[in-house]
């Protein structure tokens, strides 16, 4: 019985660019879910000085015939070609293929998404790069996400960290005139391999090569593999929040599964997420326990394909798979004549020689059962640490500070090439301050183009966090360097417009030290306790206080008591104004020496009790024109010539002599009658006439009555 080949009668095209001839030699296509394809073809070319300008970043297609009359493409962009040698005036030259995704390994960026799902996140970088070969098969919803940033990364990288986060995955597709790039997240989506829906297994022959399509290796395998994921997070709006998250799933029958990773951040702020988030990292853990890795000569075997294993021996191998990886070689027989080379250059379709025993073609491939989820490993690094960087601080326009509940503020990289330095340049960014508490700390919120500090949470550029700040050539230091190094302190800008501020200096230059306060307009101080100030405690020949108030000075003592002496020196008071002193208990005034009032106006006294005047000498009252004392109807009158008693009645009383003498004239007068007794004598003696008249009658009047 003759041997026949695995391809009897099957053809193969190349395809070069700008109309080039070559035929094929050899081919490797390495294709796998979420992995870019790498095909290497090796092609014989009549033209040794091929131009490979002219196949570098062009496409290229193999054709090659499959079984009911299907052709199996595989294609893409040409990224690197070199030449191999020649053979009987012929180049042998080598290529590299590559699906248009590859190219966004070329590119690196520094970049912020905000408020868009990972998905909206992958469009739009294809779209960027001009690729619209792709087709959305994801089954589940992407929560967006507030704020990812792609840093340092190359677009490839950052895409498929992003899937690999969310359980997302892909796979290529090959038509005649493109490759399409499937996301995937669900069995669901994906369909059976192309005409080979159930694959049948046959033990290969040493000489003997059958020729339909079949597997003819497999090796089924168990592993071992961590049977529980913990996530934990933490998030400050809610920080007694329980963000803890398990997902188990074991695998196997040994009592080994149950072994736990643990991760933190687990990078969620919510319960959900990070359930989906621990859903999909156990998923991804679990597909690997149990695969199986096979050969086979089927031609449609593609990665994200899936098929049904029958007519192994062993019957629990016997099931449906789905394809992981699928790498697939083509080579041509060497020992093909001249005529034929010449012939197939020309064509240039090569047809495999069916005599020989040689594979020209086989596929080796992996799989996992289909039953068990898919998730593309995570082994995609995150961006390295970007250690400490500065930003600028940014918000709405309009404003001068940009801040919510938090404190938080917005700010934009300096690598942020995108940013419009606005109220959308970043996420809502914590800032720290040297002190927090539960309602009482230090808050300073940075304003809009300073220039701040930015550290990273665990590293993660997706969580900044705003440790300082720092001077540059546009906010400089309120106080001039080096002249005044010795100065510290604290100096706002009041805002909106600026042209003010409040400040609190220290002067630490020897010999010169003061403190500085100042306020721009209001100051409120409150101290619920003591407080004591003292002036001149070390510099003894200094310790002036001086106050000034250009407006208005309250001071209320709302309860206890009010003391002020001065120990040594003396008090000066100067109102120039009106001057109002309300006592509403006792007012006692105690002055050693002597006490002056000096009075350029009027001085009114109103006394609503007694007013007692207690001179332990003299009492001299002084006045100018007149003097008046008033008691009810009764007055006493003095001016410089006259002293004037007006009342009802006069009453002098002298414990012993009364005296009253006139310079002149002395008259004492009753309208209605007038006495004058003596409890003893009463002597009424003139120095020269003494006159005793009466209009009416006189009545002089004694025990004994001596008229001389």
């Amino acid at each position: 019985m003759a041997s026949q080949s695995i391809l009897e009668g099957r053809q193969v095209r190349l395809e070069l660019p700008n109309n080039l001839k070559g035929f094929l030699m050899r081919a490797q296509i390495d294709e796998g879910l979420s992995r870019i394809t790498e095909t290497t073809i090796e092609f014989m070319s009549p033209d040794i000085d091929l131009d490979l300008q002219k196949v570098v970043g062009e496409r290229m297609r193999l054709e090659v015939d499959a079984p009911k009359n299907k052709i199996r493409y595989f294609q893409g962009h040409c990224v690197a070609a070199e030449y191999l040698g020649s053979h009987a005036g012929r180049g042998y030259f080598r290529a590299e293929v590559r699906p248009w995704l590859w190219f966004l390994t070329r590119t690196t960026d520094c970049r912020v998404f905000q408020d868009k799902s990972v998905i909206d996140v992958i469009k739009e970088i294809f779209n960027q790069h001009g690729f619209s070969d792709f087709k959305d098969s994801t089954k589940q919803s992407y929560k967006p996400r507030d704020y990812c940033v792609q840093y340092q990364e190359t677009d490839f990288a950052f895409v498929s960290r992003l899937m690999e986060e969310e359980g997302i995955y892909y796979y290529i597709t090959h038509e005649k005139s493109k490759e399409t790039l499937v996301l995937a997240d669900d069995a669901s989506t994906h369909k059976a391999v192309e005409d080979n829906a159930e694959i049948e297994f046959y033990f290969r022959e040493p000489h003997y090569r059958r020729a339909d399509d079949h597997i003819f290796e497999w090796r089924g395998g168990e592993s071992i593999q961590s049977g529980k994921v913990t996530l934990q997070d933490y998030d400050f709006e809610k920080p007694k929040s329980d963000l803890r998250t398990v997902k188990a799933l074991p695998r196997g029958k040994h009592s080994y599964k149950s072994y736990e990773v643990y991760q933190y951040p687990g990078r969620h702020r919510e319960l959900r997420l990070g359930e989906h988030h621990a859903r999909v990292k156990i998923e991804g853990i679990a597909a690997q326990a149990q695969r199986a890795m096979g050969v086979c000569n089927v031609q449609q075997m593609m990665a994200g394909g899936k098929f049904k294993l029958k007519k192994h021996p062993r019957k629990a191998e016997n099931a449906e798979y789905l394809v992981l990886s699928a790498c697939h070689q083509l080579q041509i027989d060497a020992d093909i004549d001249d005529r034929e080379i010449i012939d197939a250059i020309l064509g240039p379709t090569l047809t495999f020689d069916h005599t020989n025993t040689i594979d020209i073609y086989r596929c080796s491939f992996e799989v996992q059962p289909i039953s068990v989820a898919f998730r593309a490993p995570q082994i995609t690094p995150r961006p390295p640490h970007p250690g400490i960087q500065t930003a600028v601080v940014v918000g709405k326009k309009g404003e001068e500070i940009w801040t919510d509940e938090y404190g938080r503020i917005k700010v934009q990289f300096h690598w942020d090439r995108e940013g419009k330095r606005d109220d959308k340049s970043s996420c809502w960014i914590r800032t720290t301050v040297p002190w927090s508490g539960k309602g009482w700390g230090m808050v300073g919120v940075p304003r809009m183009g300073q220039e701040v500090v930015v550290q990273f949470e665990d590293g993660d550029p997706d969580r900044p966090i705003v440790t300082g700040m720092v001077y540059n050539g546009d906010t400089k230091l309120p106080y001039k360097l080096p002249a005044n190094q010795t100065q510290s302190g604290l100096k706002t800008n009041s805002s909106k417009g600026g042209g003010g501020f409040n400040e609190l200096v220290f002067e630490d230059k020897k010999n010169a030290e003061f403190v500085r306060f100042q306020s721009e307009r209001d100051y409120k101080q409150i101290i619920k306790n003591n407080a004591e100030v003292t002036i001149g405690l070390e510099h003894k020949k200094g310790g002036t206080f001086t106050q000034t108030i250009h407006g208005t000075k309250t001071e209320t003592i709302r309860e206890g008591d009010h003391s002020f002496t001065v120990t040594k020196g003396k008090e000066d008071i100067s109102v120039a104004q009106t001057r109002k002193t309300g006592i509403g208990g006792e007012d006692h005034l105690r002055v050693d020496k002597d006490q002056s009032v000096h009075i350029l106006g009027a001085k009114s006294d109103d006394i609503a009790d007694n007013y007692d005047i207690d001179v332990g000498d003299a009492l001299t009252i002084t006045a100018k024109s007149r003097i008046t004392l008033k008691c009810g109807g009764s007055t006493i009158e003095m001016t410089p010539t006259k002293v004037t008693i007006s009342t009802t009645q006069i009453e002098f009383k002298a414990k012993a002599t009364a005296k009253f003498t006139a310079g002149a004239q002395l008259k004492m007068e009753g309208k209605g009658q007038a006495s004058l007794k003596g409890g003893g004598m009463l002597k009424l003696e003139g120095g020269g006439m003494t006159q005793v008249k009466s209009s009416g009658m006189l009545l002089v009047k004694g025990a004994l009555t001596m008229i001389n």
